[in-house]
């Protein structure tokens, strides 16, 4: 990658787009064709489908920290992600065996998440039994910010 960065073409590429002003942000995809211009789409895919893979990883990674009552750093997006990248059968569920095999948990740690999580009790999670994590952190931050603002109600009338 440094050697590619280095060799000019990129770098040059990279500063055309940022000097273009239209474009604000640029996609993996393009990213990844900026660096290897050559690449086949099959190569492509593959490369895309690893960064989703280790992205699910890390979700998954951010979301056992709710076994440990820890706060979890995770929005709605990166829950759908997850579940488009893990789910085999596109049902909307991840049950164990997915989580085990798709998402790279041993059998015990899956078993522990979806039994945690599973509000259903049907042994599979759905996407909003996880959201309901994100949801539980939203609510704790309303909650928080509400009683700061009752503990400096002179703050508030002076910013009004």
């Amino acid at each position: 990658f440094c050697l590619q960065f280095s060799g000019g073409h990129v770098h040059e590429r990279v500063q055309v787009l940022r000097d273009d002003g239209r474009c604000v942000g640029i996609s993996l995809r393009a990213f990844c064709c900026v660096i290897w211009p050559h690449i086949s789409e099959c190569d492509l895919e593959v490369l895309l489908g690893w960064c989703k893979a280790y992205q699910a990883q890390r979700t998954l990674h951010e979301l056992m920290k709710v076994m440990r009552h820890e706060d979890v750093d995770l929005d709605a997006e990166d829950i759908a992600e997850l579940f488009a990248a893990l789910e085999g059968n596109t049902d909307g569920q991840l049950p164990v065996d997915e989580l085990h095999r798709l998402g790279c948990l041993d059998v015990e740690t899956a078993r522990k998440l979806v039994a945690r999580l599973d509000a259903d009790r049907s042994a599979r999670l759905t996407k909003l039994e996880v959201r309901s994590v994100v949801h539980q952190l939203d609510t704790a931050l309303r909650e928080q910010f509400r009683a700061a603002c009752l503990m400096h109600p002179q703050t508030n009338r002076e910013a009004n």
